[in-house]
C-alpha cells in the first residue's frame, strides 16, 4: 500500500489499525434500486411503506410515490428482502440489487379494490331487498287486494 501502513486489528483479519499517515481507497459497490408496488388490477399503489433489508441487517425505508414506485438511491449491491405495508396488509419480495434494478410487488388490498367490493356488496343487498319487497307485495295483493294510491 502506497504511503499507508496498516495492521490487522484481530485474528480474523477483519478491520485494520492505521500505523502511519497515508491514504487508502475503499471501493463500495452501490446501485439504485426501485420497488414498484401494484394492486391485483395492476394499478400503482401510492403511499405504501417499503423497507429494504439486506443480509447484514442494514435497512432502508421509502414510501411509494403516486406512481407506486419506492426509490432507493445508492444501496449496497447484494441480496435483499423488501417488506411492503399498506392499509393493514403486508407483502414481501426478495431480490438482488446487483441484478434487478426494478422489482415489482403485488398487494391484495388497495382503494380501487375496496371500492369494487363495496359496490358489489351494495348491488347484492339491493337485489335481495327488491326480491323481498316483490315477494311481500305479492302476498299483500293476494290477501288485501292491490294498494290504491291517490
Amino acid at each position: 500500500m502506497n504511503g499507508f501502513n496498516a495492521v490487522s486489528s484481530n485474528s480474523q483479519g477483519v478491520g485494520f489499525v492505521v500505523t502511519a499517515p497515508g491514504s487508502y481507497k475503499v471501493t463500495l459497490p452501490v446501485c439504485d434500486t426501485t420497488i414498484q408496488v401494484d394492486d391485483l388490477y395492476g394499478l400503482p399503489i401510492g403511499g405504501a411503506q417499503v423497507f429494504l433489508q439486506f443480509d447484514n441487517m442494514t435497512e432502508f425505508f421509502a414510501q411509494t410515490n403516486p406512481q407506486g414506485a419506492a426509490y432507493f438511491p445508492q444501496v449496497p449491491e447484494g441480496p435483499f428482502v423488501a417488506r411492503i405495508y399498506y392499509l393493514g396488509t403486508s407483502g414481501q419480495v426478495s431480490g438482488s440489487s446487483d441484478s434487478e434494478r426494478i422489482l415489482t410487488a403485488t398487494l391484495v388490498l388497495s382503494y380501487p379494490l375496496i371500492y369494487t367490493l363495496v359496490a358489489f356488496i351494495a348491488i347484492a343487498v339491493s337485489v335481495i331487498a327488491m326480491r323481498r319487497f316483490r315477494r311481500h307485495k305479492m302476498a299483500w295483493d293476494y290477501f288485501f287486494g292491490p294498494l290504491e294510491v291517490g
